[in-house]
């Protein structure tokens, strides 16, 4: 199993017992209501809420990096590419030069 897994379970489990141990009611002023509910499912709810915040941040990075790798990966076979080019001009460039090198001693050696 996968060492963030096994972490990510046992911490849960603490954040379990942690809730139960403190199951009094308390008294929650949000915004303009207030309730009573269980101090256990105040701080459920927060661990949850905690975790999916960290997930939505993750997952968003994780969505950039994999465009900025497809971009990088696509300029690479564009490189790649203009490479291959490249060298191939060089070695047309090249056969030309000794053909013509090839041409001239030809005619030196004429006259």
């Amino acid at each position: 199993m996968d060492k963030g897994v096994i972490f990510s379970l046992i911490f849960a489990l603490l954040i379990g017992l942690f809730a139960l141990s403190n199951s009094d009611k308390v008294i929650i002023d949000f915004i303009l209501t207030e309730f009573i509910i269980s101090q256990a499912l105040v701080i459920l709810i927060s661990a949850l809420l905690g975790a999916l915040i960290i997930f939505l941040v993750s997952f968003f990075r994780s969505m950039r990096w994999k465009k900025k790798i497809k971009e990088l990966k696509k300029e690479i076979e564009l490189l790649n590419d203009e490479n291959k080019l490249m060298k191939s001009l060089m070695e047309n460039k090249n056969e030309k030069d000794k053909n013509k090198e090839i041409e001239e001693l030809d005619q030196t050696d004429k006259s």
